[in-house]
């Protein structure tokens, strides 16, 4: 039920997102953060990459507001957001494969 543009539970939202933890994140995101135009332009829409200093977890997602208690919109909300994954999982699929570690 958060909403993570009002920062609040006021309002909800549906977001698909890829969220990368680890010991390795801040260098995965960076990695990926340098492909941001080309993926962008893949997918046709633009997404939220957040990458906070004090957390090592950083998400890279798409959003968009949504009345989760309306079960009357469920159905298209499901296909919104089916599509949002699929479309993520494609772009992101080979590249994630391909992050490198740091060397030591």
């Amino acid at each position: 039920y958060w909403n993570s543009e009002t920062e609040s539970y006021k309002n909800n939202e549906l977001r698909a997102e890829l969220e990368i933890g680890g010991n390795h994140s801040k260098e995965f995101y960076a990695q990926l953060e340098a492909q941001k135009e080309q993926i962008e332009n893949e997918l046709g829409y633009p997404l939220t990459w957040y990458n906070p200093e004090d957390r090592r977890v950083c998400r890279i997602f798409v959003r968009r507001d949504a009345d989760l208690q309306d079960e009357a919109k469920w159905p298209e909300q499901h296909e919104w957001l089916l599509n949002r994954l699929n479309e993520l999982h494609k772009v992101f699929y080979q590249r994630v494969k391909q992050l490198k570690e740091p060397l030591m």
